[in-house]
């Protein structure tokens, strides 16, 4: 691995660790799980860092983790990241999910930005000669399916106590929800359309993975917990004299 692969693949483990947070904002442990299945990952392919960084910053969107709508600088910085991912083999999804984040954002102020962002992501994949390439191979129906799957283990999303940047706010459950919503169609639909979303968004798919694993885990344990709470009072219980 050169110099500027070394530099990409760290970029993709801390996508992977801010993509964590973003998921499950209360877990520190998802995105650390995250960043060690990233790690493993790069090695084994390096991903396409600048479209996860897309996806990242699209997810963060939708979560409103930060606070604070975007403002009138930030609409040539999104559409030109929109266009970017669509120019991209494994980047069409991205796209789209880019769109949704600014739709989700603020619907009633948006629309007209979100259309502009997605006729650059066309514009952008026609120049770039980007077209869309179905494929069903083994391991990205497998993918797609273990990504729809850790999505629905985690679609539940208590209440969220952590708050966003900008305020003491807390980040609402409801747009975490959307997001791993977001997250999951985005990267099944991926792996789908593109042979080279299997390592490029290797990122996105161990960050939902992590959040998964730990989602279970903590159910586990607190099944455990009540069930040994249950056996202990029961040993605990005085017998009864028959007498």
């Amino acid at each position: 691995m050169d110099a500027f692969g070394a530099v990409s693949g760290a970029v993709a483990v801390f996508l992977a660790w801010a993509i964590g947070r973003e998921l499950d904002p209360d877990n520190t442990a998802s995105a650390s799980i995250a960043m060690i299945l990233a790690l493993v990952a790069v090695l084994a392919a390096p991903p396409a860092a600048g479209v996860v960084a897309v996806a990242m910053i699209a997810l963060r969107m939708i979560a409103g983790t930060v606070g604070l709508t975007l403002g009138k600088a930030d609409y040539v910085v999104v559409i030109g990241l929109t266009a970017y991912a669509a120019t991209r083999p494994e980047g069409w999804a991205v796209s789209i999910l880019m769109i949704a984040a600014i739709l989700v954002s603020r619907p009633s102020g948006y629309r007209r930005l979100a259309g502009i962002a997605g006729m650059a992501a066309v514009a952008a994949a026609l120049i770039t000669s980007n077209p869309i390439q179905v494929t069903f191979s083994s391991a990205a129906l497998f993918t797609a399916f273990l990504t729809v799957a850790a999505t629905l283990v985690i679609w539940p999303v208590g209440t969220v106590s952590s708050t966003v940047d900008a305020s003491t706010r807390p980040v609402s459950s409801t747009r975490v929800a959307k997001t791993r919503l977001a997250a999951g169609a985005t990267t099944s639909v991926a792996v789908l359309l593109s042979p080279e979303a299997l390592t490029a968004l290797s990122p996105l798919i161990v960050s939902l993975v992590a959040v998964a694993v730990v989602y279970l885990a903590r159910e586990i344990a607190s099944v455990s917990s009540v069930e040994g709470a249950g056996r202990a009072a029961r040993v605990t219980e005085p017998a009864v004299n028959r007498d």
